[in-house]
């Protein structure tokens, strides 16, 4: 039996170790997994340490009380995602997931054009406008190759974000103007 709890121990170690080896390079020093630098389309975006949190919306309704303003971070905290109810089904399978984060935010698009949404974090990003989903334009690493950053062709007016199948409860969240990467 000691064995047996001895060689578990040793197991959980090594894969926690094996896990920790692979999971911070991804992130660090904008390195990728491979060693080589993050490739990013040259806009100067970096993510501030302090920025204010507010509480994402379970509801379409509940979501223009949770309003971002353009090129102004975002720290937005999630509800778990079988609590909310989406403005339209997410463009992934993430809507049939239990255990991930989810919530909406709304921005007002002044005018015509392309718009970039980044999150520090793993998440899926829906934006949708007059009831429809967006189909985005491109993507690529978020500002300082951390997280992910999408673009979006859009229309002058209110858009909903629609952030969905995040591992984490609360990530930062940046929209601004801009063309996705040739």
């Amino acid at each position: 039996m000691r064995r047996i709890v001895f060689c578990m121990g040793v197991l959980m170690a090594c894969l926690s170790a094996a896990c920790l080896s692979v999971s911070v390079p991804a992130f660090a020093d904008a390195m990728q997994t491979d060693g080589s630098q993050c490739v990013r389309k040259a806009d100067g975006l970096s993510w501030a340490e302090d920025t204010p949190v507010r509480l994402t919306a379970k509801t379409v309704d509940a979501a223009d009380g949770v309003k971002m303003a353009l090129g102004k971070q975002t720290h937005l905290r999630f509800h778990r995602q079988t609590d909310v109810t989406f403005a339209t089904l997410p463009g992934s399978a993430t809507e049939t997931m239990e255990d991930g984060f989810a919530g909406m935010a709304v921005f007002d698009v002044p005018e015509d054009g392309s718009y970039a949404v980044s999150a520090r974090g793993m998440v899926w990003i829906d934006l949708v406008q007059r009831g429809q989903l967006i189909d985005s334009s491109g993507h690529e690493r978020g500002p300082a190759c951390e997280g992910k950053t999408v673009y979006f062709p859009l229309k002058a007016g209110r858009a909903i974000i629609q952030l969905s199948g995040a591992g984490l409860d609360a990530i930062d969240v940046l929209v601004t103007r801009g063309a996705p990467p040739e």
